[in-house]
């Protein structure tokens, strides 16, 4: 199983009627079960299947799916916005410090011959 990432901004998830009322068929025990495996995959897009009771295995075939276009839909939006973010801020204008005024090159050509004789 994945560990948690620091970096996932998701506070929260969708969970449908439709997974509860899906639910309400099961023991008590399966329940709890298809619960913890719908939390699994929406926390960390990881499950194994194979190790599920048969009667809650058609509960996250039917969930997954839905699970996957939100999370996908979820983090285009975040990278939308990071990116606007980053424009945003490239946008924005900075100050430079002021320039110390430069001598011209003809001051420097007679300066030089002040101090250089040939």
């Amino acid at each position: 199983m994945r560990k948690v990432n620091s970096e996932d901004k998701r506070k929260g998830f969708v969970f449908y009627w439709g997974y509860y009322d899906a639910m309400q068929k099961l023991s008590n025990k399966n329940k709890l079960i298809a619960f913890e495996a719908i939390v699994q995959y929406e926390r960390y897009q990881e499950l194994d299947l194979e190790k599920l009771p048969k009667q809650v295995y058609p509960i996250l075939i039917m969930a997954i799916p839905g699970i996957d276009k939100r999370i996908a839909e979820y983090n285009k939006k975040v990278a939308k916005k990071s990116a606007s973010d980053f424009e945003e801020n490239s946008e924005r204008k900075v100050s430079l410090p002021l320039k110390k005024t430069l001598s011209t090159a003809n001051e420097d050509e007679s300066t030089e011959s002040k101090y250089f004789e040939d």
